[in-house]
């Protein structure tokens, strides 16, 4: 496993399987948590997601460099609540869609998203 370090929320990438992952989160970390890795502003390059203590989730845009990340973007607020559980494209529509469940009620939330914003969550599971 090859990582990187930078300004940036630090991530991993696994080239034998081609899986890139997030480092679990410190708890007793003061800074921003990685939560999720994919194409999210579908430019042909990694990006990341990285949520603040006080629950924004912004997005790290990929450089292609591997080295850095570009400037942050806030994308959501209001996501401390919530445990990312996956990261893919589960409706069909080509835009990497989040999948979280809420730590307090234990439901499963998927968050359709289109190229630039989240779309109104959807309730997929419970008891999770």
């Amino acid at each position: 496993m090859r990582c990187s370090r930078s300004k940036t929320p630090a991530c991993c990438h696994r080239s034998r399987r081609r899986q890139q992952v997030c480092p679990e989160p410190n708890p007793s970390s003061r800074g921003s948590s990685c939560q999720a890795i994919a194409n999210f502003n579908r430019d042909g390059k990694t990006d990341l997601i990285g949520r603040h203590p006080d629950g924004t989730l912004n997005l790290f845009p990929g450089t292609g460099t591997g080295a850095s990340l570009g400037t942050s973007v806030q994308i959501g607020t209001g996501w401390n609540p919530y445990t990312f559980a996956g990261i893919g494209d589960f409706n069909g529509d080509g835009n990497p869609d989040v999948i979280v469940r809420d730590d307090t009620t234990r439901i499963l939330w998927l968050y359709p998203r289109s190229t630039t914003v989240f779309s109104t969550r959807q309730q997929i599971g419970a008891g999770w």
